[in-house]
């Protein structure tokens, strides 16, 4: 379990927030404001906010899906972890949505997916 919270933290997290932030700077600048591009004077300022941004987000999704395995550790299914785990993870998502009035971050829900296979596959063929 403390192996998968660290491969999520470090490098699975790492890479969604790099995929989101190129994203939505690209659909920004397509079908928006066509003022913040990559390519731009400041796009790599914008895009590491994006990053930093997103990777803080990332990593408190992978510390309640670390909480809700860890602390679910007793008799409880995996099917009701998977439930607390994403659960927690779409109020997340809502509150940023609530914040910052917009409809982008729902797209943080394919995280929960990506987050919920990982562990979905390591359940399965861990030996532990």
């Amino acid at each position: 379990m403390q192996k998968e919270f660290i491969v999520n933290v470090s490098a699975v997290s790492f890479i969604l927030s790099a995929i989101y932030s190129f994203v939505w700077i690209k659909a920004d600048y397509y079908f928006l404001s066509h003022d913040t591009d990559i390519n731009g004077d400041f796009g790599f300022a914008v895009f590491f906010i994006f990053f930093a941004s997103l990777y803080v987000i990332h990593v408190l999704m992978c510390a309640f899906h670390y909480a809700a395995f860890r602390i679910g550790r007793t008799k409880a299914r995996a099917a009701i972890k998977f439930v607390v785990f994403n659960s927690a993870g779409v109020l997340l998502i809502g509150g940023i949505c609530y914040l910052t009035g917009s409809a982008v971050p729902l797209s943080l829900v394919c995280s929960l997916v990506v987050f919920s296979i990982i562990s979905g596959f390591h359940r399965t063929w861990s030996p532990s």
